[in-house]
This record gives C-alpha cells, structure tokens and sequence, in this order.
C-alpha cells in the first residue's frame, strides 16, 4: 500500500512537484519510507486497539472465522471512513475522489484483516452449527 500510494511517474515528479531527475530515486524512496513508516504505525496501533478486541469477541461467540473477520473489517472500515469524513472533509472542501478513499479504506482494511486470519490460521469454515 506504501508503495502504491508513494509512487510517481519521472515525469510527473518533475514536471508537477519540481523534482531535479537526478534526484528522483532518493525522492520517491523517502516518500515510501516514510509512508510505510506511518501505515505500519497506524496499522500497529488499530490491529491492537480495534481489531484484536474484535476478533476475540467474534471467537468468543463462535464466529472466529476468515469470513467473519472480513465482514467485521469491512463494517470497522465504514465507520472509520464515516468518521474520517466527518472530521476531514465536511469542515472544508477537498479534492480528494470519495470512491477512491473508500475502496482505500475498505481494501486496506481487509489486506490487513486477511493478513491476520492466515497469520493466526484461523479457519475458514466453523464447525459450530446454528
């Protein structure tokens, strides 16, 4: 996600953001640094504060599976993208595309929550019957 977010063509880093070519490498690289950085550390705190506590709720009630952390993902990122929007972009006018910042959201959520699941083998049928 780093990576994605981070990269500019040549072309555009000189032309818009005034970048010497010599210098494009060590420009586009500080940014992933410090893009990855920040996402590792927003990641870190949320998967500890948010997803955790979730997902041994769902546990808890028998409902510890891929599909279920996914929905629950996917219902965590709704909310965190309604209250982004509430603080970020209702006070004042962005030019930040809304459909592209919720399939962010929603999609770096579930890399996240899908990369839990698989970390934590946790399985992807429940044995549990309804």
């Amino acid at each position: 996600m780093a990576a994605a977010s981070s990269y500019v063509t040549r072309e555009e880093a000189v032309t818009v953001w005034h970048v010497p070519a010599a210098n494009y490498r060590e420009v586009v690289t500080r940014e992933f640094v410090n893009t990855a950085t920040l996402l590792i550390w927003f990641a870190a705190v949320g998967i500890s504060v948010v997803g955790i506590p979730v997902v041994l709720a769902l546990v808890r009630r028998g409902f510890g599976t891929v599909p279920w952390v996914l929905l629950a993902s996917a219902a965590i990122s709704i909310v965190s993208l309604a209250a982004f929007a509430l603080v970020f972009m209702l006070p004042a006018h962005t030019d930040i595309p809304v459909l592209r910042l919720v399939l962010f959201f929603i999609g770096s959520h579930l890399a996240l929550s899908l990369g839990f699941c698989v970390g934590a083998n946790l399985p992807w049928t429940s044995t549990r019957r309804i």
